[in-house]
């Protein structure tokens, strides 16, 4: 690729979460999941992303003239976090998809030649990992070798925050920020409440009013409902409540199997220097290419409006009004200055 054409590509996705509990569309993850195991990545896709293009043409003409020379194509999935859906090995897949368009369309990519792939090393050797099913994977190296993929790039994980709430999925790779959301409509403001956790309470007969207004202070965790069983605490911990350690070691186990970098969102409700500095540094040592958004807690905070306990000053409120910022007449305050 030429450095005057711009960055371009076609995402396309399924919103697993459309079909999760609905017995009307039990089918229809039956059949997704049916079409990955057989390998029929592109009729999940492919129709989707030529419509994109046809419609948005008008906008995209020299995008187009570049995207035509690279192909790219990202498939993936988009489901939600508490839910054990489809393991299905969607790289692999995908690559094998990929290999037999270019031997139907007698040509690979115009890059191939110029890229690892075409010396038999594909994403996952880049990374010095072993997949499992490792004779289909010499097969594969062997085909993608000799025809090239159609596509320079494949599998990606995007952010899309504004399709994830609307959706009802968890954005991205992002486990769940809290057990209570509030949103905000011309109708006014309404509270949501993670709906496996509303099933749990309730089958330990603990989903009562109580328990509504004690997470809501506590800003939907679920640590201090002693009445709820440790296990089930465990599961329902928040994003605040997990070591990002572990989050760093799945975005490293995972991206050995993605073209591109992972948009990884971690936590740290106080963050300091040096916290960040360890974080990141393990990151690095990770070898993960990028992170994503730094979440503080301020950030997150949940109105206590609705909360009936009584309390002096409402928990919003309560929050600090500002760390003293850095100053050359106060270099002693700062963490980065000592």
């Amino acid at each position: 690729m030429i450095s005057e054409e711009p960055a371009y590509s076609r995402l396309a996705a399924r919103l697993l979460a459309g079909y999760i509990d609905k017995e009307v569309r039990g089918q229809g993850i039956a059949s997704f999941s049916q079409s990955v195991a057989l390998g029929h990545a592109e009729g999940l896709i492919g129709d989707e992303a030529a419509s994109f293009v046809k419609d948005n043409a008008h906008k995209l003409d020299f995008a187009l003239d570049t995207e035509a020379d690279g192909r790219f194509e990202y498939f993936g999935l988009r489901t939600v976090y508490d839910r054990y859906l489809l393991r299905h090995p969607t790289t692999r897949l995908v690559l094998e998809t990929s290999a037999d368009l270019a031997r139907t369309a007698r040509r690979a990519h115009p890059a191939f030649g110029e890229t690892r792939a075409a010396g038999g090393q594909l994403q996952p050797d880049l990374w010095d990992v072993t997949p499992t099913q490792s004779s289909r994977w010499t097969a594969l190296r062997d085909r993608v070798a000799l025809s090239g993929p159609r596509n320079s790039l494949l599998v990606a994980i995007a952010p899309t925050a504004t399709i994830a709430s609307i959706a009802g999925c968890y954005e991205c790779i992002e486990p769940q920020v809290s057990n209570l959301f509030k949103r905000e409509t011309l109708s006014g403001e309404f509270l949501q409440v993670n709906a496996a956790l509303v099933a749990e309470l309730k089958a330990y007969g603990l989903w009562t009013p109580e328990t509504r207004d004690a997470l809501k202070p506590a800003e939907g965790s679920v640590q201090e409902l002693t009445a709820l069983p440790a296990e089930s605490r465990e599961l329902f911990r928040t994003a605040w409540e997990l070591p990002q350690k572990t989050l760093i070691d799945l975005v490293a186990a995972r991206a050995p199997y993605i073209d591109h970098s992972q948009s990884l969102n971690l936590f740290m409700a106080e963050p300091s220097i040096g916290k960040l500095s360890s974080m990141y540094l393990y990151a690095w040592k990770s070898r993960l290419k990028t992170t994503y958004y730094l979440r503080s807690r301020p950030a997150t905070r949940i109105s206590q409006a609705t909360v009936t306990a009584s309390r002096s000053v409402p928990l919003a409120e309560t929050v600090a009004t500002g760390t003293m910022a850095c100053s050359v007449d106060s270099p002693e305050s700062c963490e980065g200055c000592q």
